[in-house]
C-alpha cells in the first residue's frame, strides 16, 4: 500500500505527527510512506528512516500558478513530485484547505481527514472522502493518532514514539555545547511563528538572570 501523510508545518506540528508516522510503520512494515511537508519545515524529517519518501512543497507558488492559470515551471514541477507515486490513501493531519487540497492533489485514490468539528478550517472537508470523528480538546497527537486508527485500523500505541534522524555531527555540536555550558544548564526558545507565542527579549532576560542567581544554572538560547 502506498501512503501520503500531509503535515505540511510547522516543525512544531509535524514533531506532533511523528508518534502517528512509527505507528503507522510498526504496523504496516512493507507499506510505502511519503511525506508532504512545507520546505521550510522539512529539515527535520530529511532522512528519516521510516519514510520511504520526503516530498517537499510550496504551497504559496503552487497556489499562486494553480489559480494564476499559468503553467509555471515550479509548480509543475511540485505536482510532478507529488504525483510521482499512485497513492492509495492519503491522510490529511492537518485539517486545513491547503492541507485537504494538497491530499485530493497527490491523486490518491482515498483522502482521510477529520470530521467537521476537528478541523480547523471546516471547509476543507470538500476534499475528503473518508471522515474519522474525535473528541473535542483532544490532544494533537491523540487525534493523530485517533485518525490513524480510524482510517486504517491501525491499534493506538502503548508508548510514543518520535522518530528522528540524528546525525553524528548534531550529536557532537550538542555534547560541546553542553560541555561548554559548564554543568547544570536550560535551554530557552525564544522563537515562535506567531506573535501570541513571543515572550519579550527582556522577559527571557529577566528569567535567564533568576536560574543563575537563584539556582546556578546557565542559559543556552536556540535560534
Amino acid at each position: 500500500m502506498r501512503i501520503l501523510i500531509v503535515k505540511l508545518g510547522s516543525i512544531g506540528d509535524v514533531v506532533h505527527t511523528l508518534p502517528a508516522l512509527a505507528a503507522l510503520r510498526q504496523a504496516m512494515p512493507q507499506a510505502e510512506i511519503s511525506w508532504v511537508v512545507e520546505r521550510q519545515s522539512s529539515e527535520i524529517l530529511r532522512d528519516n528512516p521510516l519514510l520511504d519518501r520526503l516530498i517537499e512543497v510550496d504551497t504559496k507558488a503552487l497556489r499562486r500558478g494553480l489559480m494564476s492559470g499559468e503553467t509555471l515551471r515550479a509548480p509543475r514541477q511540485q505536482l510532478r513530485r507529488l504525483r510521482a507515486s499512485a497513492f492509495d490513501v492519503a491522510l490529511d493531519f492537518q485539517g486545513l484547505l491547503k492541507s485537504a487540497s494538497i491530499a485530493r492533489l497527490s491523486g490518491a485514490r482515498r483522502v482521510f481527514g477529520y470530521s467537521r468539528a476537528g478541523l480547523r478550517e471546516p471547509a476543507s472537508a470538500l476534499f475528503l472522502s473518508k471522515t474519522v470523528a474525535v473528541p473535542q480538546q483532544t490532544h494533537v497527537i491523540s487525534k493523530s493518532l485517533l485518525l490513524l486508527k480510524g482510517a486504517l485500523g491501525i491499534p493506538l500505541p502503548e508508548t510514543l514514539s518520535f522518530p528522528i534522524r540524528v546525525t553524528t555531527e548534531a550529536e557532537a555540536e550538542a555534547q560541546q555545547v553542553s560541555a561548554n555550558a559548564g554543568g547544570k544548564y536550560a535551554i530557552l526558545n525564544p522563537g515562535g511563528g506567531w506573535p501570541t507565542k513571543l515572550w519579550s527579549a527582556d522577559r527571557f532576560g529577566k528569567l535567564a538572570d533568576s536560574l543563575w542567581s537563584d539556582y546556578g544554572i546557565s542559559s543556552l538560547v536556540t535560534y
